[in-house]
């Protein structure tokens, strides 16, 4: 199980700043013995049951002043234990970077190395939001009953264009939408990543 804190940062002084934390979860596998009659009579026969990956958000934040807060999380949730800080790079985003620095040994800090590849999306961002969607239908993202997350998602619209599909994004901000985007990012190579572990 990976400990993940994931942040969209404001990058104006009127933009908010998201951040969530939380855990993914990997697949897993149980195995268990269950009736099965024959000619015989009963015997047993043996199921495997799979839990598909899954990811549980416990907590978030919301604020235009968010440094201290991300300082505050990374001790009490990380409490010393390696985890993923996740956050778009560039503008405020470099400062907050800096402060992680010090307070965790940063074993990698890099964009992450796209781990699949699709001819159905125009683009990354399109194809994070389609996979996000489908955590959802599947049941297998769990998060805070947050209403303004619900009304970012449901002002999100798909079109096609060249015959790929692709996402249109309203014009206000969607802080909340990016911050989860970022939980549960899987490829491309849009977002800066940190390894963080115990500093000594």
């Amino acid at each position: 199980m990976k400990k993940i804190i994931a942040c969209s940062i404001g990058q104006t002084s009127t933009e908010r700043s998201v951040m969530f934390w939380g855990y993914q979860i990997p697949e897993s596998k149980k195995s268990k013995f269950v009736p099965s009659p024959n000619l015989r009579g009963r015997s047993f026969s043996q199921v495997v049951e799979i839990e598909k990956e899954n990811y549980q958000i416990i907590d978030y934040f919301i604020g235009q002043d968010i440094r201290d807060k991300i300082n505050e999380v990374i001790k009490d949730f990380f409490e010393g234990e390696k985890g993923m800080f996740r956050i778009n790079p560039g503008g405020a985003s470099n400062e907050i970077i800096q402060d992680v620095k010090e307070l965790v040994s940063v074993r990698k800090c890099r964009f992450e190395i796209e781990k699949f590849k699709s001819n159905d999306f125009i683009d990354d961002i399109s194809r994070m939001y389609f996979h996000l969607n489908n955590l959802f239908k599947e049941g297998l993202i769990k998060i805070p009953d947050i209403p303004e997350l619900e009304s970012q998602l449901d002002k999100i619209e798909w079109i096609v264009e060249e015959r790929k599909d692709k996402v249109v994004l309203p014009e206000e901000n969607q802080e909340f939408v990016k911050a989860l985007i970022n939980f549960v990012w899987i490829g491309g190579t849009a977002w800066g990543f940190l390894d963080v572990g115990r500093k000594f």
